[in-house]
Protein backbone atom coordinates (compact mmCIF):
# COMPACT_ATOMS: atom_id res chain seq x y z
CA UNK A 1 0.00 0.00 0.00
CA UNK A 2 1.10 3.67 -0.61
CA UNK A 3 3.31 5.42 2.07
CA UNK A 4 1.75 7.28 4.40
CA UNK A 5 4.10 8.73 6.60
CA UNK A 6 3.65 12.05 5.34
CA UNK A 7 2.76 14.35 8.33
CA UNK A 8 -0.87 15.20 8.32
CA UNK A 9 -1.35 19.13 9.20
CA UNK A 10 -5.56 19.39 8.97
CA UNK A 11 -8.15 17.04 9.81
CA UNK A 12 -11.92 17.24 9.23
CA UNK A 13 -13.25 17.94 12.73
CA UNK A 14 -16.50 17.05 11.09
CA UNK A 15 -17.76 13.10 11.93
CA UNK A 16 -20.80 11.03 12.28
CA UNK A 17 -20.62 7.10 14.37
CA UNK A 18 -21.06 3.72 12.34
CA UNK A 19 -23.80 3.65 14.14
CA UNK A 20 -25.38 7.08 12.60
CA UNK A 21 -24.34 6.23 9.38
CA UNK A 22 -25.69 2.89 8.88
CA UNK A 23 -27.51 2.86 12.13
CA UNK A 24 -29.41 -0.66 11.17
CA UNK A 25 -26.53 -2.35 9.14
CA UNK A 26 -23.52 -1.88 11.63
CA UNK A 27 -25.73 -3.02 14.56
CA UNK A 28 -25.89 -6.30 13.16
CA UNK A 29 -22.53 -6.88 11.57
CA UNK A 30 -21.07 -5.93 15.07
CA UNK A 31 -23.11 -8.52 16.49
CA UNK A 32 -21.53 -11.24 14.67
CA UNK A 33 -19.02 -13.46 16.43
CA UNK A 34 -17.13 -14.66 13.29
CA UNK A 35 -14.24 -11.86 12.85
CA UNK A 36 -14.01 -13.25 9.00
CA UNK A 37 -17.41 -12.94 8.49
CA UNK A 38 -17.82 -9.63 9.81
CA UNK A 39 -15.26 -8.54 7.86
CA UNK A 40 -16.50 -9.65 4.36
CA UNK A 41 -20.22 -8.01 5.32
CA UNK A 42 -18.58 -4.16 6.18
CA UNK A 43 -16.52 -5.04 2.53
CA UNK A 44 -20.13 -5.49 1.05
CA UNK A 45 -21.65 -2.68 3.01
CA UNK A 46 -18.53 -0.27 1.96
CA UNK A 47 -18.86 -1.23 -1.80
CA UNK A 48 -22.90 -0.43 -1.42
CA UNK A 49 -22.39 2.60 0.35
CA UNK A 50 -23.64 6.23 -1.46
CA UNK A 51 -21.56 8.65 0.36
CA UNK A 52 -17.83 8.64 0.69
CA UNK A 53 -17.83 9.18 4.73
CA UNK A 54 -19.84 6.05 4.62
CA UNK A 55 -18.07 4.24 2.26
CA UNK A 56 -14.55 5.54 4.49
CA UNK A 57 -16.46 4.30 7.85
CA UNK A 58 -17.40 0.59 6.49
CA UNK A 59 -13.70 -0.09 5.13
CA UNK A 60 -12.36 1.15 8.29
CA UNK A 61 -14.61 -1.03 10.07
CA UNK A 62 -13.85 -3.65 7.44
CA UNK A 63 -10.25 -3.23 8.05
CA UNK A 64 -10.48 -3.50 11.44
CA UNK A 65 -11.98 -6.77 11.48
CA UNK A 66 -9.76 -8.32 9.38
CA UNK A 67 -6.95 -7.35 11.53
CA UNK A 68 -8.79 -9.63 14.20
CA UNK A 69 -8.68 -12.57 11.97
CA UNK A 70 -5.50 -11.65 10.63
CA UNK A 71 -6.20 -11.01 7.41
CA UNK A 72 -3.56 -8.30 7.24
CA UNK A 73 -3.37 -8.23 3.29
CA UNK A 74 -7.46 -8.08 3.03
CA UNK A 75 -6.54 -4.95 5.60
CA UNK A 76 -4.31 -3.59 3.79
CA UNK A 77 -6.95 -3.70 0.88
CA UNK A 78 -9.37 -1.83 2.92
CA UNK A 79 -7.14 0.99 4.38
CA UNK A 80 -6.22 1.63 1.05
CA UNK A 81 -9.83 2.59 0.09
CA UNK A 82 -10.34 4.94 2.96
CA UNK A 83 -10.22 8.60 1.76
CA UNK A 84 -10.05 10.44 4.31
CA UNK A 85 -6.35 11.04 4.87
CA UNK A 86 -6.20 10.62 8.62
CA UNK A 87 -8.69 7.93 9.32
CA UNK A 88 -6.55 6.04 6.74
CA UNK A 89 -3.15 6.75 8.69
CA UNK A 90 -5.32 5.90 11.94
CA UNK A 91 -6.27 2.57 10.46
CA UNK A 92 -2.57 1.84 9.41
CA UNK A 93 -1.28 2.60 12.89
CA UNK A 94 -4.08 0.26 14.07
CA UNK A 95 -2.81 -2.48 11.57
CA UNK A 96 0.74 -1.42 12.75
CA UNK A 97 0.05 -1.97 16.45
CA UNK A 98 -1.68 -5.17 16.27
CA UNK A 99 1.33 -6.74 14.11
CA UNK A 100 3.62 -5.30 16.80
CA UNK A 101 5.47 -3.46 14.14
CA UNK A 102 6.02 -1.00 16.83
CA UNK A 103 9.25 0.51 14.88
CA UNK A 104 7.58 1.13 11.52
CA UNK A 105 4.36 2.67 13.44
CA UNK A 106 6.51 5.37 15.05
CA UNK A 107 8.60 5.86 11.31
CA UNK A 108 5.60 6.29 9.67
CA UNK A 109 3.87 8.34 12.27
CA UNK A 110 6.67 10.53 14.07
CA UNK A 111 5.53 13.72 11.62
CA UNK A 112 2.06 13.21 12.42
CA UNK A 113 0.34 16.61 14.38
CA UNK A 114 -1.81 14.23 16.31
CA UNK A 115 -3.27 17.18 18.31
CA UNK A 116 -4.66 18.63 14.75
CA UNK A 117 -6.40 15.22 14.41
CA UNK A 118 -10.25 14.40 14.30
CA UNK A 119 -10.93 14.73 17.80
CA UNK A 120 -12.58 10.98 17.90
CA UNK A 121 -9.17 9.74 16.73
CA UNK A 122 -6.62 11.60 19.19
CA UNK A 123 -6.56 9.81 21.88
CA UNK A 124 -6.03 6.12 20.85
CA UNK A 125 -3.08 7.06 17.84
CA UNK A 126 -1.42 9.07 21.00
CA UNK A 127 -1.84 6.01 23.08
CA UNK A 128 -0.63 3.38 20.33
CA UNK A 129 2.48 5.63 19.35
CA UNK A 130 3.45 6.68 23.20
CA UNK A 131 3.45 2.79 23.87
CA UNK A 132 5.85 1.97 21.00
CA UNK A 133 7.96 5.27 21.94
CA UNK A 134 8.21 3.33 25.28
CA UNK A 135 8.94 0.11 24.20
CA UNK A 136 12.33 2.11 22.07
CA UNK A 137 13.35 3.74 24.97
CA UNK A 138 12.45 7.09 24.00
CA UNK A 139 10.54 8.42 27.32
CA UNK A 140 10.37 12.26 25.98
CA UNK A 141 8.75 11.51 22.98
CA UNK A 142 6.61 8.56 24.72
CA UNK A 143 5.15 10.73 27.77
CA UNK A 144 4.24 13.49 25.09
CA UNK A 145 2.45 11.62 23.67
CA UNK A 146 0.52 9.91 27.11
CA UNK A 147 -0.03 13.78 28.02
CA UNK A 148 -1.79 14.15 24.25
CA UNK A 149 -4.02 10.68 24.92
CA UNK A 150 -5.12 11.57 28.45
CA UNK A 151 -5.70 15.74 27.90
CA UNK A 152 -7.57 14.89 24.72
CA UNK A 153 -10.29 13.39 26.33
CA UNK A 154 -13.48 15.21 28.51
CA UNK A 155 -15.60 12.55 28.93
CA UNK A 156 -14.72 10.96 32.67
CA UNK A 157 -15.59 7.51 31.87
CA UNK A 158 -13.21 7.59 28.88
CA UNK A 159 -10.47 9.50 30.49
CA UNK A 160 -10.47 6.76 33.12
CA UNK A 161 -10.37 3.92 30.85
CA UNK A 162 -7.36 5.48 29.23
CA UNK A 163 -5.69 6.05 32.64
CA UNK A 164 -5.67 2.26 32.81
CA UNK A 165 -4.04 2.15 29.94
CA UNK A 166 -1.54 4.89 29.90
CA UNK A 167 -0.69 3.37 33.51
CA UNK A 168 0.41 -0.08 32.05
CA UNK A 169 3.29 1.88 29.34
CA UNK A 170 4.44 3.76 33.16
CA UNK A 171 4.47 -0.19 34.64
CA UNK A 172 5.63 -2.11 32.10
CA UNK A 173 7.97 0.20 29.89
CA UNK A 174 8.64 2.98 31.27
CA UNK A 175 9.07 2.19 34.91
CA UNK A 176 8.15 5.15 36.96
CA UNK A 177 6.04 4.51 39.88
CA UNK A 178 5.63 8.29 40.89
CA UNK A 179 4.93 9.19 37.35
CA UNK A 180 2.34 6.49 37.57
CA UNK A 181 0.71 7.40 40.68
CA UNK A 182 0.29 10.64 39.71
CA UNK A 183 -1.67 9.91 36.37
CA UNK A 184 -3.67 7.75 38.19
CA UNK A 185 -4.43 10.52 41.18
CA UNK A 186 -5.88 12.45 38.25
CA UNK A 187 -8.79 9.74 37.75
CA UNK A 188 -9.28 8.64 41.26
CA UNK A 189 -11.97 11.28 42.29
CA UNK A 190 -14.28 9.52 39.52
CA UNK A 191 -13.90 6.12 40.77
CA UNK A 192 -17.77 6.16 42.02
CA UNK A 193 -19.14 7.71 38.81
CA UNK A 194 -21.91 5.37 37.66
CA UNK A 195 -20.46 5.55 33.96
CA UNK A 196 -17.19 4.25 34.81
CA UNK A 197 -16.93 0.35 34.34
CA UNK A 198 -16.26 -1.82 37.59
CA UNK A 199 -13.76 -3.46 35.50
CA UNK A 200 -11.10 0.10 35.27
CA UNK A 201 -12.26 1.02 38.56
CA UNK A 202 -10.86 -2.03 40.41
CA UNK A 203 -7.85 -2.23 38.39
CA UNK A 204 -7.28 1.11 38.87
CA UNK A 205 -7.76 1.21 42.71
CA UNK A 206 -5.32 -2.24 43.34
CA UNK A 207 -2.97 -0.72 41.20
CA UNK A 208 -2.83 2.73 43.17
CA UNK A 209 -3.24 1.12 46.51
CA UNK A 210 -0.59 -1.67 45.37
CA UNK A 211 2.28 1.42 43.82
CA UNK A 212 1.43 3.13 47.42
CA UNK A 213 3.14 0.01 49.76
CA UNK A 214 5.67 0.17 46.64
CA UNK A 215 6.33 3.33 47.76
CA UNK A 216 6.85 3.33 51.15
CA UNK A 217 3.33 4.01 51.93
CA UNK A 218 1.97 0.65 52.50
CA UNK A 219 -0.49 2.21 55.79
CA UNK A 220 -1.81 4.00 53.28
CA UNK A 221 -2.43 1.87 50.77
CA UNK A 222 -3.85 -0.89 52.99
CA UNK A 223 -6.35 2.16 54.14
CA UNK A 224 -7.15 2.93 50.91
CA UNK A 225 -7.72 -0.50 49.86
CA UNK A 226 -10.30 -1.34 52.78
CA UNK A 227 -12.20 1.65 52.44
CA UNK A 228 -12.57 0.79 48.31
CA UNK A 229 -16.33 -0.74 48.49
CA UNK A 230 -16.28 -2.89 44.83
CA UNK A 231 -18.86 -4.89 43.01
CA UNK A 232 -20.15 -8.29 43.50
CA UNK A 233 -18.02 -9.84 40.90
CA UNK A 234 -15.52 -13.02 42.14
CA UNK A 235 -12.63 -12.46 39.75
CA UNK A 236 -12.60 -8.30 41.03
CA UNK A 237 -13.24 -9.45 44.79
CA UNK A 238 -9.61 -11.72 43.94
CA UNK A 239 -7.86 -8.83 42.93
CA UNK A 240 -8.95 -6.67 46.08
CA UNK A 241 -8.20 -9.41 48.03
CA UNK A 242 -4.76 -10.32 46.09
CA UNK A 243 -3.46 -6.39 47.03
CA UNK A 244 -4.47 -6.44 50.18
CA UNK A 245 -2.12 -9.88 50.49
CA UNK A 246 0.69 -8.01 48.73
CA UNK A 247 0.61 -5.05 50.76
CA UNK A 248 0.58 -6.85 54.02
CA UNK A 249 3.69 -8.77 52.74
CA UNK A 250 5.07 -5.58 52.21
CA UNK A 251 4.78 -4.69 55.86
CA UNK A 252 6.09 -7.96 56.77
CA UNK A 253 3.04 -9.09 58.16
CA UNK A 254 3.17 -12.64 56.75
CA UNK A 255 0.07 -13.75 58.66
CA UNK A 256 -2.31 -11.27 57.28
CA UNK A 257 -0.62 -11.59 54.13
CA UNK A 258 -1.81 -15.13 53.77
CA UNK A 259 -4.94 -14.63 54.98
CA UNK A 260 -5.93 -12.55 52.17
CA UNK A 261 -4.42 -15.10 49.24
CA UNK A 262 -6.09 -17.98 50.57
CA UNK A 263 -9.43 -15.61 50.96
CA UNK A 264 -8.60 -14.96 47.22
CA UNK A 265 -7.93 -18.41 46.17
CA UNK A 266 -11.26 -19.41 47.76
CA UNK A 267 -13.67 -16.92 46.61
CA UNK A 268 -11.92 -17.33 42.77
CA UNK A 269 -10.40 -20.93 41.78
CA UNK A 270 -9.54 -20.17 38.52
CA UNK A 271 -7.00 -18.19 39.62
CA UNK A 272 -5.77 -19.79 42.59
CA UNK A 273 -2.76 -20.92 41.02
CA UNK A 274 -1.28 -17.28 40.16
CA UNK A 275 -1.06 -16.84 44.43
CA UNK A 276 1.24 -19.80 44.62
CA UNK A 277 3.86 -18.28 43.85
CA UNK A 278 3.44 -15.30 46.43
CA UNK A 279 2.34 -17.90 49.58
CA UNK A 280 5.55 -19.65 48.61
CA UNK A 281 7.43 -16.62 49.03
CA UNK A 282 5.66 -15.77 52.70
CA UNK A 283 7.04 -19.55 53.86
Amino acid sequence: MKNFAIAIMTVCSFFLTAAELFPEAFQRIGRMKNPAEAEKAYAELANTAGEAVQKDAAFHAAAQKAVKAKNFENAETYIASITDTGLRAFATMEMRFARRQFKQLVTESKDFQLEQWRKDLIPEAAYMRAYSYALMKNRTAAEKDINTAFNSITDPAAKYRMAHKLSSIYSDLIHDDAAEIALLQVVLPNTKLPAVEHFYRQRIVCRYAYLLGKTGKVDEGIKFMTEYKGDKATSRIFRIKQTLGDLYAMKGDKASALKFYQEAQKIYPPWAKSLERSIKALQ
